[in-house]
């Protein structure tokens, strides 16, 4: 029997704004004020604009403990 795991999901699809089931997905979690979630942002954007639609990105904010 088949369990789906995946009952709901959390977080911000990036630029579509909705993930289908054959979608490779990228969840990024991400502190909105941490330099290296910034320095991430570009090559995040690009690999999904670049193998769009087949990977979509999946954005979690998410505090670092300070």
């Amino acid at each position: 029997m088949a369990i789906n795991t995946h009952l709901f999901i959390d977080g911000f699809a990036y630029k579509h704004g909705r993930i289908n089931s054959d979608t490779i997905v990228i969840d990024a979690f991400l502190d909105p004020v941490c330099p290296n979630s910034r320095d991430s942002w570009p090559a995040l954007k690009h690999a999904v604009e670049y193998y769009s639609p087949h990977v979509g990105l999946m954005v979690h904010l998410f505090a670092l403990p300070s």
